[in-house]
């Protein structure tokens, strides 16, 4: 992916969880390969990615 957005509820969601590194191990893939990260806590776009399941994508290339 070239950008990668993710709200705080999901991040939260997965602290409580005990799952947290699993994301963090996906945050370190996409930095070393230079996309961007972006955290998001706007309340409209955040119901809206959390509504897609807290974690979206924009994709480098397109997919055939």
């Amino acid at each position: 992916v070239s950008t990668l957005g993710v709200t705080d509820k999901y991040i939260l969601k997965l602290k409580e969880e005990n799952m947290f590194d699993r994301l963090d191990a996906l945050l370190k893939v996409v930095e070393s390969a230079q996309g961007k990260i972006i955290f998001v806590q706007s309340k409209d776009v955040s119901k809206t990615i959390d509504g897609l399941g807290g974690i979206v994508g924009i994709l480098r290339w397109k997919i055939q």
